[in-house]
C-alpha cells in the first residue's frame, strides 16, 4: 500500500513539474486574436531564427484567417491557419511578419484587382457571401440569395478567382465559383415588357374614373348629412348627471341603514 501511495505521489509531482515547465515556456492556452494574411500571400517561417534570417519555409494563401497565438516583440507573429489547433501543437506553429497581415475589416479597394474589359454580368448559383476583401478571412458584408443578378468590373486571383460585385447598393468581393456569366438584359426589352397592352390600359383608366366618381358622390352625401345636434349632447350629459346623483343617494341611504344596525347591536 505504501509503495502504491509513493508511486502516485511521484506521478503527481512529475505531472505538476511538467505543467510548470510547459507554462514557463510561454505557451498560451489559446489564440489571442486573428488577422488576415495579405491578399498577395505571405511567407511563413518555421522558427524565429529562420524568420530573422529571411529563410522562408513556404507561402500562405492571401486573404485567409491567421490565428495569432503569440505577438512577438521582434516584428513577427506566431500562430496557425487552423482554427481547431490546440496548445499541444504549438511547436508546429509558424512565424509571419506583422507587416504582411491586415485586419479582417480592412476594405480592399477594387483597383487592387485586375480590371475587366467592360462591365461583366453574372447570376448567383447558390447563396454567395460578399466580403470586404478577396478572401474568406475578411469580414462578411452581405449574403446574396440564389438567382441574384450582379455586376462586376474587377477580378483578383488567390487560390480562387474573386470578383468585385455591386448589387442593391452593396459592393464587395465574392467568389466566382458561385457565379454564372449571363448577358445584359437590353433596356428596351425590359421597358417593353413593363408596358401594358392598350386594352388593359384603357380598362384601368375607366376603372380609375369610376372610382373617382364614387368618391366624389360619397363626399357630397357626407356634406349633406345634418350635423349632430348640440341639444342631443346636452341631453346625454344630463342623463349621466342624474345617474350619478341617484347612485350617490343610494350610497347615502345604504350608509344610514348600516349605521342604524350597528348602533342597535352596540346597545344590546
Amino acid at each position: 500500500m505504501k509503495k502504491m501511495i509513493s508511486v502516485l505521489v511521484i506521478l503527481i509531482i512529475s505531472v505538476a513539474c511538467g505543467i510548470t515547465v510547459y507554462a514557463d515556456m510561454g505557451v498560451p492556452e489559446k489564440a489571442e486574436y486573428t488577422v488576415v494574411t495579405g491578399i498577395n500571400g505571405v511567407n511563413y517561417y518555421s522558427d524565429s531564427d529562420s524568420a530573422k534570417a529571411g529563410q522562408s519555409a513556404g507561402t500562405l494563401t492571401g486573404g485567409q484567417t491567421f490565428y495569432v497565438w503569440l505577438d512577438m516583440d521582434d516584428g513577427f507573429l506566431r500562430g496557425t491557419t487552423d482554427p481547431k489547433a490546440t496548445s499541444e501543437q504549438f511547436e508546429h506553429f509558424v512565424y509571419i511578419r506583422k507587416s504582411d497581415v491586415v485586419d479582417s475589416s480592412y476594405a480592399v479597394a477594387p483597383e487592387t484587382g485586375k480590371a475587366t474589359d467592360g462591365t461583366r454580368y453574372a447570376r448567383t448559383t447558390g447563396k454567395l457571401n460578399v466580403r470586404c476583401g478577396p478572401g474568406t478571412g475578411f469580414k462578411l458584408l452581405k449574403t446574396l440569395s440564389d438567382g441574384t443578378d450582379v455586376e462586376y468590373n474587377y477580378t483578383f486571383v488567390t487560390n480562387t478567382t474573386w470578383v468585385y460585385v455591386t448589387v442593391n447598393g452593396i459592393s464587395g468581393w465574392a467568389s466566382s465559383d458561385y457565379l454564372k456569366e449571363r448577358e445584359k438584359i437590353p433596356e428596351e426589352t425590359a421597358s417593353d415588357d413593363q408596358q401594358e397592352p392598350e386594352e388593359v390600359k384603357g380598362t384601368s383608366q375607366a376603372q380609375a374614373q369610376a372610382q373617382a366618381q364614387a368618391q366624389s358622390q360619397t363626399q357630397a352625401q357626407s356634406q349633406t348629412r345634418p350635423a349632430p345636434s348640440s341639444n342631443q349632447g346636452a341631453d346625454n350629459a344630463g342623463t349621466l348627471l342624474m345617474i350619478i346623483i341617484m347612485l350617490c343617494i343610494g350610497a347615502a341611504l345604504l350608509a344610514a341603514v348600516l349605521a342604524i344596525v350597528l348602533m342597535q347591536k352596540l346597545r344590546r
